[in-house]
């Protein structure tokens, strides 16, 4: 797995279209290793690398200065645990900056997936938000892939016990 430290020095070595997904990945979970999963299985369908985009720090650090959350794991550890499933090809540490936080949905989908990083797939867990006070998901993706003409997957999101694994529960619980 080749490690980036922003899209701008991913798309210096990029060669070709990519198989996508985007979150914080924190710790980790079952969730996401559902997800790395599902996104290797449709990328070698489509003959594609894959492409994790997350972030050097956790987006609440932006979104909410005045309680972020903490973090189940470093940028480095995260790098780690990502390279370990064996799933990715390819992950990309962007800054969560002030500039990256305020980019619209429909902006980000057609800047940053489309004419940056040239998506033919991506792969999202269903709860999955993103762009400027959250507004772009699932939905918006879908909408935006038929015009744009790339394919957008939303894995459900798993439960133990009637409870969704995420980063969230894990950290309620380990508290």
């Amino acid at each position: 797995m080749q490690v980036f430290h922003s899209i701008d020095n991913f798309l210096l070595a990029k060669q070709s279209r990519i198989a996508l997904t985007i979150g914080n990945f924190d710790g980790l979970h079952q969730g996401h290793t559902h997800l790395l999963k599902t996104l290797r299985l449709e990328a070698d369908k489509l003959d594609l690398p894959t492409v994790v985009l997350t972030f050097q720090q956790h987006t609440s650090v932006k979104i909410t200065p005045e309680t972020p959350k903490v973090t189940l794991t470093n940028s480095d550890q995260k790098s780690k645990l990502i390279k370990d499933s064996r799933l990715v090809d390819f992950l990309i540490l962007q800054d969560f900056s002030n500039e990256f936080k305020s980019i619209v949905a429909e902006d980000f989908i057609t800047t940053v997936l489309v004419n940056q990083l040239k998506v033919k797939l991506i792969v999202i867990g269903a709860n999955h938000r993103f762009g400027k006070d959250r507004k772009g998901d699932l939905d918006l993706l879908k909408s935006q892939s038929l015009i744009f003409g790339f394919k957008v997957l939303g894995v459900d999101l798993l439960k133990v016990d009637g409870e969704v694994i995420s980063s969230s529960l894990i950290r309620k619980k380990n508290v």
